[in-house]
Order: structure tokens, then C-alpha cells, then sequence
């Protein structure tokens, strides 16, 4: 079964080798986005990215070299700090891809400096996760597996911020590498899990993802799992040199389960299907691995020079781990065939090799921990810088906020000031307009006292009057003694007169000379008053006593208060308690 599986994906390999003839290419729309823009300024930097962004995708970084080498020129040019660390991360990218990783790191750590001192936003906080995720895979690249992984860590962390959903699958997927090489296999297969079931569009490429969990199982020494997950990378490799991996990854398996013949088959396909396009490291291994396995039951010449071709291929891409191991393939198989004098070469070079590779390892070692004691330093430094960066904002904020709050508080004041100035001229107005009122009820409460005195002087001129010429009557009789009872008689005629008169036209010209209105009032809520009862209403606005008005309409002060009564009753003022005189000063 595992052997017809072998074929098909061979068969596979040559269809998508035809496939993949032409090369690779990007969309139209990204190349007219690109066109529409060519002045060097922020529109054509991000049709630019963009350009770049698909190749990382699709893990085609070298080809996007022209596009960085662009976005380099307009950082030069514009000179804005955004575009500056943009091209510093595109460009240690690209090192990083050439294997240059000192040079890598350098830029990207240049590119992780610049990001304090952005503008705050989510633009920058996905510009400082992409270059936190870089460091992390570089790092695992350089074998500094533990701080490769707290890089990514702190990539997703800043992630989330923005809830990237693909640059969060990208990060976790670079985590799964570290993890498998620290031995934390079930953790690297469930991140991996968990990003295949992701949409199409939120899963970076599925060939790593499998490829992970192949090496995952592998390390669980579940080979035939393994194997499931590599078949599966296989079909999603979207270059031939990730077919090339793809199938030396599927025959190293192989050998640990012991499937020789498989194995065979698969290198002899690889080296003849894949010689000019395969990963330096997976021809060295394919030439290695071949030769050695077909040396295994007779040794041959043809052994030997797969394994001294891989030699030589090691030596020329500078892998000296790889050299390393292909010595040892010889010792092996000199030291099976009994073949003593090259076994004792083959073992001398190994030996003198794997001395110098220790002894590089060392150094390197040394190089790597001072690389991570720098970084840490360099760490240590953005995050003194930050702080430095979140103290200056937060005492401009401070200055800001000052500033605001004494603007608001000079309004404030301003507002009440007016509002005061306002409140004290209305109160102003208020008390001149309650001074005229009062200035007003007092000059008709004088003015009504005025007419009520003038009635009272006229009534009292009126008997006056009538006194005066009676008495001078009186004194004629007393004169003329001839005509006492002619007198007498017409005295008593005028006081006759006098008492059955009540004078109705004299008192209403008078009255209405001092209260011009106050019959015109009266009638306008009265109309059914008689004149007996508009006079009695009159007299009563005078305020005039009972006993006064029973003696003026000739009446008895009884008479006088039944009229009173049914005044009242004509008023509408039954059964309530308001004085008539105080109801009548109304009119």
C-alpha cells in the first residue's frame, strides 16, 4: 500500500513540476495598482507592500528583491520614519532569506528600534509584530530555539491588539518550530491543528503546517503518522523546491522505519527529478542518504561518489554539519565492507571535521550567547525608550489637559460672569418694574383717597349750602317780626324740600367728575343693576357708613342695611366673606 502511495505522489510530482513551468506570478491587479502610482511617495509604498506581501505569502521573498530595493530608494527620499522601518524589516527579511543572518539581525533590530517612536496606532502595531516575528524565526534559524520562541510570543501578543486573524496564524505557525526542538511536541501539533481549520484565506501555506506536523510526529517516533501528514504536504507544496524537501523529509522516514527499498526509490526520483531546484540542504542529504543506502548490500563505486558528490556539495554551500555527516556515512560503510585502509582516512577526515565543527560550535556558541546578551541589552534599551516615549506623550497629554481644563474654567468664569451680569439686570429690571408698580398702586390708592375726599367735600358744601340759607332765613325772621310765620312756613317748606329730595343728578355729575369709569366697569360684569343699586354701589365706594347713606337717600339705617343685603345678592357675593366696601374699590 505505502509503495502505490509512493507512486502516486511521484506521479503527482511530475504534474506539478509541469505546472510550475512558467514560474511564478503575481495578479495583474497588483502590477496596475503598482502603475497607477508611480510618483515615489505613500501611495506607490503600498502598492509596493502589497506586491511584497503576496510574495511572502507564497514564500517567494527573493523574487520580491526589486520591489524591496524600491521601497529602500523612497525610504532615502521621503525620509519618513514609517517607510524607514518598513524598509529596514523587508530588507532583513531578504537577508534572512539569503542565510545572511548577522546582517538579518541587524536591520531587523534597526527596523524594532524605529517603532517607539511611530504614531500609536494599529498601522504600527502590526509593522512591530511583523518584525517581532521575524526576530523569532530568525532566531529559531540560528538554533537560539528558546529565545526564538519569546520573540513569537511577544509577536502574537502584539498581534492580537489588532486581532490579525492571518498574521496571528503565520506567528503560531513559526511557533510550532520552536516548540517541536524544545521537545514540546503535542503543543506544536495542536497550534498546527488548530490553524488548519482555519478559512483558505485567514491559513498561511498548508504545506508548513503539514510539513510540522510530519517532523512532529516523527519526533513522537509515530512514523506512519508522519508519513500520513508528509503525504498530505506533498499535495500542497507550491514550489518544486518544496516538493524536493517535501520527498527527502518522506525518505528520511523511511529509513527510520526501515523501508529501505522506499527510500531508494524516492532519492533515485528526487536526484533525477529535482537536481537543479531542490534546497541545498535536501541535495546534500538526497546524495548522502542515496549513496549510503545503496552501498548498504555491496559496496560500489557509485556508493562512494554519491557520498563524495555530497561532500563536495556541502563544502561549496559552507554546511560543515552536513560535510560532517556525510564522513560518517563513508566510515560506516568502509568499517561494513571491511574495507580498513579508507575506513581509517574516511574516520581521520570525520575526526578532523567534527573537531573543527565543535570547535566552531563553541564559538559560535559564544557568539550566540553574546548575539542574545546584545539583544536583551538592545531590548532592554526600546524598553527604556518607550517609556521615555510613553512619559513625553503623557506630559503632553498633562500639558494638553492643563491647558483645556483653564481655557474651560476662563469660560466657565466668563459664563457665569455674564450670566451674573444678567441675573443683576434682570433683577434690575425687576425692581424698577416692582418700584412702578408700587409707585402706580400708590398713586391710585392716593388718587382714589382724593376722589373719595372730594365727594365727601362736595356733599358736605351741599349742606353747607343749605344750612347757610336757612340760617339766613331765620335771621330775616328774627328782623322782621311782621313776617315770622311767612318765614317760619317757607323754612319748613325748604327743609321739607331738603329732606324729600334725594338729588340724584347732583350727586352722579359730582361722583362721576372723581370716578369716571367706575359705572361703566360695574355694568360691564353687572348689567341687570338698577340705578338705585348703582347708586347705593357708588355710595359704598365712597365708603361711606350706613348711617350716612340712610340719612343722604332719606332712609332708616335698618332700610339701609336690607339694601345692603340685597346689594350683595345682586353682586353675586352671597355666602362668601369678602367686604363690599373692599369689593367696590375694585371698580
Amino acid at each position: 500500500m505505502k509503495k502505490t502511495l509512493l507512486i502516486i505522489l511521484l506521479i503527482l510530482a511530475g504534474i506539478s513540476a509541469t505546472a510550475q513551468k512558467d514560474g511564478f506570478h503575481i495578479p495583474d491587479s497588483l502590477l496596475v495598482a503598482l502603475e497607477k502610482n508611480p510618483q515615489q511617495d505613500m501611495a506607490r509604498v503600498e502598492a509596493l507592500t502589497r506586491i511584497i506581501i503576496y510574495y511572502t505569502k507564497n514564500r517567494q521573498i527573493i523574487q520580491a528583491e526589486p520591489y524591496i530595493d524600491e521601497i529602500i530608494q523612497i525610504s532615502e527620499i521621503i525620509d519618513d520614519e514609517y517607510v524607514n522601518a518598513l524598509a529596514d524589516l523587508y530588507e532583513g527579511n531578504l537577508l534572512f532569506s539569503q542565510d545572511k543572518y548577522q546582517d538579518a539581525l541587524m536591520y531587523l533590530k534597526k527596523s524594532l528600534k524605529q517603532v517607539p517612536y511611530l504614531p500609536q496606532n494599529d498601522k504600527t502595531l502590526e509593522l512591530e509584530a511583523k518584525v517581532l516575528n521575524s526576530l523569532g524565526a530568525l532566531f529559531c534559524n540560528m538554533r537560539l530555539y528558546y529565545e526564538g520562541y519569546e520573540y513569537l510570543l511577544k509577536a502574537l501578543e502584539t498581534c492580537k491588539k489588532i486581532n490579525d486573524q492571518y498574521l496571528i496564524s503565520v506567528i503560531e505557525t513559526n511557533m510550532a518550530t520552536p516548540l517541536n526542538q524544545i521537545g514540546r511536541c503535542d503543543e506544536a501539533i495542536a497550534l498546527c491543528e488548530k490553524n488548519l481549520t482555519k478559512g483558505v484565506g485567514l491559513t498561511p501555506n498548508r504545506f508548513i503546517l503539514y510539513l510540522i506536523l510530519s517532523q512532529s510526529y516523527k519526533n513522537k517516533a509515530s512514523y506512519d503518522t508522519a508519513l500520513i501528514y508528509n503525504d498530505s504536504a506533498f499535495m500542497h507544496a507550491v514550489n518544486r523546491y518544496d516538493e524536493s524537501k517535501n520527498l527527502t523529509e518522506q525518505a528520511a522516514l523511511y529509513i527510520k522505519k526501515g523501508d529501505n527499498e522506499a527510500a531508494i526509490k524516492t532519492y533515485k526520483y528526487i536526484l533525477d527529478n529535482y537536481r537543479n531546484e531542490m534546497f541545498k540542504d535536501a541535495e546534500i542529504i538526497a546524495l548522502c542518504d542515496y549513496g549510503y543506502l545503496i552501498g548498504l548490500d555491496s559496496m560500489s563505486d557509485l556508493a562512494i561518489s554519491y557520498i563524495d558528490s555530497a561532500i563536495v556539495k556541502a563544502k561549496e554551500f559552507g554546511i560543515p554539519k552536513l560535510e560532517k555527516e556525510c564522513y560518517a556515512s563513508k566510515v560506516e560503510l568502509f568499517y561494513k565492507h571491511h574495507e580498513y585502509q579508507e575506513f581509517a582516512e574516511s574516520t581521520a577526515k570525520y575526526i578532523s571535521l567534527r573537531n573543527s565543527i565543535d570547535s566552531a560550535n563553541d564559538l559560535r556558541r559564544l557568539e550566540n550567547a553574546w548575539i542574545s546578551q546584545e539583544f536583551k541589552k538592545t531590548e532592554e534599551q526600546l524598553r527604556l525608550e518607550k517609556e521615555l516615549s510613553d512619559m513625553k506623550n503623557e506630559r503632553a497629554k498633562m500639558r494638553l489637559y492643563f491647558i483645556i481644563s483653564g481655557l474651560i474654567s476662563i469660560i466657565v468664569i466668563l459664563a457665569l460672569a455674564f450670566n451674573r451680569r444678567n441675573i443683576l439686570m434682570k433683577n434690575k429690571d425687576i425692581q424698577l418694574k416692582k418700584q412702578e408698580l408700587e409707585k402706580e398702586v400708590l398713586n391710585r390708592e392716593i388718587e382714589t383717597r382724593n376722589r373719595e375726599l372730594t365727594a365727601k367735600a362736595l356733599v358736605q358744601v351741599q349742606r353747607q349750602e343749605l344750612l347757610t340759607e336757612m340760617a339766613d332765613k331765620l335771621n330775616a325772621i328774627v328782623d322782621d317780626k311782621h313776617k315770622i310765620a311767612q318765614n317760619l312756613k317757607e323754612v319748613i317748606n325748604d327743609i321739607e324740600k331738603y329732606k324729600n329730595s334725594t338729588t340724584p343728578e347732583d350727586f352722579d355729575y359730582y361722583f362721576t367728575q372723581t370716578n369716571p369709569d367706575f359705572y361703566k366697569h360695574l355694568l360691564a360684569d353687572f348689567p341687570n343693576l338698577t340705578p338705585y343699586e348703582q347708586r347705593l354701589c357708588a355710595f359704598l365706594r365712597l365708603n361711606l357708613s350706613t348711617k350716612d347713606i340712610a340719612s343722604i337717600i332719606n332712609i332708616s339705617p335698618e332700610s339701609a342695611k336690607v339694601a345692603r343685603a340685597r346689594l350683595r345678592k345682586s353682586l353675586n357675593l352671597v355666602g362668601k366673606e369678602e367686604d363690599l366696601t373692599a369689593f367696590l374699590s375694585k371698580y
